[in-house]
């Protein structure tokens, strides 16, 4: 199934979380879609995360079993 397609800030409000909060997740595994582009001239679209909503529930359901020894 796919999910929505967001970016970083909108990811964090969707969750509940700082944005600051993704990055962590981004350290321990988050599944991302396409990550930032230098400002090189690339359209501003291109220069954000880019991330599916249902990958990343299912993402965090699946450490969060890990995390809690479910």
């Amino acid at each position: 199934m796919q999910g929505v397609r967001v970016n970083k800030v909108d990811l964090a409000h969707i969750f509940g979380i700082d944005p600051y909060a993704v990055d962590t997740w981004l350290c321990k595994g988050l599944p991302y879609l396409r990550k930032p582009r230098p400002k090189n001239g690339e359209p501003a679209d291109e220069r954000e995360w880019l991330f599916d909503t249902a990958e990343v529930i299912e993402w965090r359901l699946s450490i969060d079993g890990v995390e809690y020894g479910w």
